[in-house]
Order: C-alpha cells, then sequence, then structure tokens
C-alpha cells in the first residue's frame, strides 16, 4: 500500500503563532479564553502546563490570559481588560482580518451577511459587535428579502464554491452588492491540495479535531472522491478500512501536529 501526505499538511499559520505565544507562558499560572486551537492533545499539554481555560471574561483571575486564534468581539475584549491587564492576542492574523472587513461594510452603511455557522467562535467575534446575519446554506440565501446594500463576507474556513454560489443568489436580491472573500489563504490551499489527493486514493484518513470546522469541510470535500474517515489520531484507525486500498491518503486540518501525523502514517502502515 502506498502512503501520500497532503501537500499542505500540519499546523497552518494562525495555529503556529498562537501555540508559540502560549507555550512562552508554560510553566506558570494562566488563562486561554476558549480552547486555543482544536486539538485536543495541544489543549490537554496547555493544562498540564499551568493553563486553565476560561469561556467568559467575567472567569478570570485578574492573572495572564491568551486569547483564543479564533478571536474575540470588541465588546468581550473590553470586558477582558476591565479583568486584567495581561492578555496575550493569539487571534490568527486572517481572523483579524475578517473583522475589519465587517467594521468596514458596517461603517459604509451595508447590511452585513456572513457566509458560515453561527455559533462558531469566529463567527460570534463579529455578530456579538456588529448587526449581521449569518448564512450557512444557498437555502437560507435565496430566503433573504429584498435590501437596498448588502455585503458579503465568509468564515474564513468555509469552502469557496459555496462562497461564490450564495454571492451569486444575495447579488440578486440588492440594488448595490458588494462581496469579498475572507477565506483564509491556507485554508483555500489545503482544500485544493486535499481534493487533489483524493482523486488519486482508494482512502483517505482525515485527521483532525471534532469540532474542527475546516477538518470536517476537508472530510467531505474528500468524500466527493474517495472512501474517507475523520479521525482524531492514529487510535481510531480500523483495520478494515485499508482492505483493497492500493493508495491510503493523509490530509490534515489546520491544527493536526506533525507529530500526529506521523504517528497515523506509521499505525496505517503496521496495519497492512
Amino acid at each position: 500500500m502506498k502512503i501520500i501526505v497532503a501537500d499542505k499538511s500540519g499546523f497552518c499559520f494562525g495555529v503556529k503563532k498562537a501555540y508559540k505565544m502560549c507555550s512562552g507562558c508554560f510553566g506558570g499560572l494562566f488563562e486561554t479564553l476558549g480552547p486555543l486551537i482544536h486539538n485536543e492533545e495541544i489543549l490537554a499539554q496547555i493544562s498540564e502546563e499551568g493553563g486553565r481555560i476560561i469561556n467568559d471574561p467575567s472567569e478570570s483571575s485578574g492573572g495572564r490570559v491568551v486569547v483564543r486564534a479564533h478571536g474575540i468581539s470588541q465588546c468581550r475584549y473590553a470586558e477582558l481588560k476591565k479583568r486584567t491587564s495581561d492578555i496575550l492576542d493569539a487571534t490568527c492574523p486572517f481572523v483579524l482580518a475578517l473583522q475589519e472587513s465587517a467594521r468596514g461594510f458596517y461603517k459604509e452603511g451595508y447590511s452585513l451577511f456572513i457566509v458560515g455557522q453561527g455559533e462558531h467562535p469566529e463567527i460570534r467575534s463579529i455578530t456579538e459587535d456588529i448587526p449581521s446575519r449569518v448564512i450557512f446554506s444557498e437555502e437560507e440565501a435565496c430566503a433573504v428579502g429584498f435590501e437596498d446594500r448588502i455585503a458579503l463576507i465568509s468564515q474564513t474556513t468555509e469552502v469557496e464554491d459555496k462562497f461564490e454560489r450564495i454571492s451569486e443568489i444575495l447579488r440578486g436580491k440588492c440594488n448595490d452588492f458588494k462581496s469579498k472573500n475572507t477565506i483564509c489563504l491556507d485554508v483555500r490551499e489545503r482544500q485544493k491540495s486535499a481534493v487533489d489527493l483524493a482523486k488519486k486514493c482508494d482512502v483517505v484518513l482525515v485527521v483532525g479535531g471534532r469540532s474542527s470546522s475546516n477538518t470536517r469541510k476537508l472530510h467531505m470535500l474528500c468524500s466527493k472522491y474517495a472512501r474517507s474517515y475523520h479521525i482524531l489520531d492514529e487510535n481510531e484507525i480500523k483495520k478494515d478500512w485499508l482492505n483493497n486500498c492500493e493508495i491510503l491518503g493523509i490530509v490534515t486540518g489546520s491544527s493536526t501536529s506533525e507529530d500526529v501525523i506521523y504517528r497515523v502514517r506509521r499505525r496505517a502502515e503496521e496495519m497492512v
């Protein structure tokens, strides 16, 4: 059996930045506002190194707080500053750009629409500050009433084709339409790499956290071209998945470490 790891794999830039910032706190007591990233092993490590997850600024003990990679709203940041002056902001640069685009369109007077999942922390970092509507599907876009001016942006981990289809629907729902593709460049490249690989494979293992939006979308895309399984790590691989498999692909979400990739590959090799 031949095993191929997708060209775009491992931690993305934003996750590397967040982990590096957080690891500088290891050995002391600190808090993260929300889970730093969608990686259960890393979250366990943070806990072992003195970190504690808080879900709201009001829970802060007044010491050092690391803001998660998915960012927080300005109103929550202001509340956090009332509790502590020791804040490390690990927000992904692409999320910061998304937030800035949202504020810009709102100031220009557009009705703001966001392609994504309403309960995702990245989306909440906008909706808690700015009146906006989250669109998850084309069906929801079709149900939108006529508006004078519409601006459309996207959760950074969305699928580009979906964003473009919803964009075309909303373009016909207003007099003045603007859109900005705010999907992360790494996400776009990772999705293309995953699809290119899945087309060559019999089976694809998509490795990443259960709550990782970008990993779930990679699984969805790969499933169109090969038998695909979403796993957390090597312990979830089942031997019968690899029956009659000549080419196995390994695709990872943006919060999956190189160490996990190595272990998944090694376990798959041991099973055949």
